[in-house]
């Protein structure tokens, strides 16, 4: 399977396009500074060949706020009827996770959970073989639980209500009906419903939902003031609408088929997938879960405990991964796709949200964006 193709799995489980104004700093004359203009020449070129209406990009020095390099790529909706903007919240899809496993890992270090700890032991009855699956291996996507989303029941579901609210009992039930992917352990498989489990185990343990205590823990502290879980699935304005290519009898499916999937909930992909934010809150936020600035010592050596996932280049920890040298998250949902990643040699921060799941050649919008900036960046 090719890298792109982890890419979706990564994220779940129309018309001309106009390259926008871009902002960027004067060009440093220090040789060993980023190539911040070619990133910029090459990244607009690569989008006006991608099919998405909009995509805003981003590249972050440090700490700072104010991006080094932005570039406000294409508009709002397939109808133009405005330029995409830097403030615009974007439903983040698997960006999500690590949200989720930063959280998981303070409850770690606070000694509330451990790792090697059964799932049955906070969530009884629950899982499957949960005697056997640890804490630990949902975080690492090391546990062979199933992919809710291969499930043609659950895609069913989705055509006949795509705008239903779900709970995340309900769409375990759909994971739970398929045979386990592989023991417990003795593979490596992306799989949504492994993080879904885990906001189920914040729960058991804090007594609250795990966006709750996403907003407390992570959130607030941040400052992320632009960042949330859309209450009945509804994104705050400002919002571009969102678009998919999918298969006109299973949208849910990736296809050729162009349609508009902005009302769409996301409360399928819960704890997996569905908070919103914008990219200076995502760049201020992955830069700190890359560091290590979120978690004690113990949760700090368990994010940065990398997994061979069986594709080239790609690691993967406790709900982050590593990539040439990189490190962040990269999803798509129905009607968006996301890519955040840490350059530490650099301490660069790119990101790129863009208004399309992926292409019909099963490329995902923001990803194609960022993956080439980190390589023209270098490791």
């Amino acid at each position: 399977m090719s890298a792109h193709h982890l890419l979706r799995l990564l994220a779940m489980c129309a018309g001309l396009v106009t390259t926008g104004c871009a902002s960027m700093r004067p060009a440093a004359t220090n040789p060993d500074e980023p190539p911040l203009n070619r990133v910029r020449t090459e990244v607009s070129r690569r989008f006006e060949t991608l099919e998405a209406p909009g995509a805003v990009f981003g590249i972050y020095r440090g700490a700072e706020t104010e991006p080094a390099l932005f570039l406000p790529l294409g508009y709002a909706d397939e109808r133009h009827t405005r330029p995409i903007r830097r403030e615009d919240h974007f439903r983040i899809a698997s960006l999500t996770k690590t949200f989720v496993g930063q959280v998981v890992l303070q409850l770690v270090d606070e000694g509330k959970l451990e790792l090697d700890d059964p799932v049955s032991k906070y969530l009884p009855n629950v899982v499957p073989n949960g005697e056997n699956i640890t804490i630990a291996m949902l975080g690492y996507h090391t546990s062979g639980v199933p992919r809710e989303m291969a499930n043609p029941e659950l895609q069913k579901a989705l055509q006949a209500e795509p705008g239903r609210q779900w709970k995340a009992e309900e769409v375990l039930a759909y994971t739970w009906s398929m045979k386990p992917l592989f023991p417990p352990g003795k593979g490596w498989m992306y799989s949504n419903s492994n993080t879904i489990v885990l906001g189920e185990v914040i729960r058991a343990v804090t007594g609250e939902p795990w966006y709750e205590v996403v907003t407390e823990r992570i959130v607030k502290p941040l400052g992320l003031s632009q960042t949330g879980y859309p209450q009945q699935s509804r994104v705050p304005e400002p919002t571009p609408r969102g678009y998919r290519f999918g298969q006109k009898d299973n949208l849910a499916r990736y296809g050729d088929y162009w349609f508009d999937s902005t009302d769409w909930s996301g409360s399928v992909w819960g704890a997996s997938g569905d908070m919103y934010s914008t990219m200076d809150d995502v760049a201020k936020f992955m830069r700190a879960a890359a560091r290590g600035e979120l978690v004690g010592p113990a949760g700090r050596e368990a994010a940065f405990k990398w997994v061979d996932t069986g594709y080239e280049n790609i690691e993967y920890g406790f709900h982050i991964a590593r990539r040439d040298g990189g490190i962040g998250n990269t999803g798509d949902i129905p009607g968006f796709s996301s890519f955040a990643m840490y350059l530490p040699k650099h301490d660069l921060t790119i990101v790129c949200l863009a208004n399309l799941t992926a292409t019909p050649a099963k490329l995902t919008a923001a990803a194609e964006l960022g993956e080439l900036a980190v390589r023209l960046l270098g490791p």
